[in-house]
């Protein structure tokens, strides 16, 4: 790895630092940029004793090591974890999904929420078996079949008592250009959610 020795001059002093090439720097990281930053301040101060440089480098030192002591992640932001695996297995992976609780939690919290869900027409009434029947969904209000919505919701004061009615709508990515469109401003009015899944 070859480093170049760059003089970079700020009003009437400068100092000297070594610069990796963009390529390297970018496989490494940004923190051994830094690391890097550091040595040549460092060997700077060891070398250019008695001299402008000199004092520069060692103020750089100083700054540069201040900044590798605090925390590379702040307690106040939230921190995104992506876990891939080096070498994928032939055989489909099956992902599982771990529910966790949350402190605003939309069933808990109030009773009076209500849920849609509008689906493709052939799926309407297995949908409704299952998530009304079998596993008895607590705020699921209604399950309905992109035909018998269009039908039913033409005109727009009807749309606006859906609305009224539920306070989230869970949409089929199938058929979500035929609702969207419909139930976004007004739903946007009332500050209510949809959700295309």
């Amino acid at each position: 790895m070859t480093m170049k020795h760059i003089f970079n001059f700020n009003t009437a002093f400068g100092f000297a630092f070594w610069e990796i090439p963009p390529n390297i720097s970018f496989k490494i990281g940004k923190f051994i940029k830094k690391i890097a930053q550091i040595f040549s301040y460092f060997f700077i101060s060891l070398f250019m004793k008695n001299s402008v440089f000199n004092c520069f480098a060692k103020k750089k030192l100083k700054q540069h090591w201040k900044r590798l002591k605090e925390p590379i992640v702040d307690k106040e932001n939230d921190l995104n974890l992506l876990i891939e695996l080096k070498v994928l297995p032939r055989r489909r992976l099956t992902f599982m999904s771990i529910p966790i609780p949350l402190k605003h939690s939309f069933r808990t919290k109030d009773e009076n929420h209500t849920l849609c869900v509008i689906t493709r027409t052939k799926d309407a009434q297995i949908w409704e078996n299952i998530l009304l029947h079998d596993y008895k969904i607590k705020n699921l209000a209604k399950i309905m079949g992109v035909k018998e919505f269009l039908a039913l919701y033409k005109d727009n004061t009807d749309v606006q008592n859906l609305c009224d009615i539920f306070d989230l709508f869970i949409v089929h990515p199938s058929v979500f250009h035929f609702v969207v469109p419909v139930l976004t401003v007004p739903l946007k009015q009332r500050n209510k959610l949809l959700r295309v899944t």
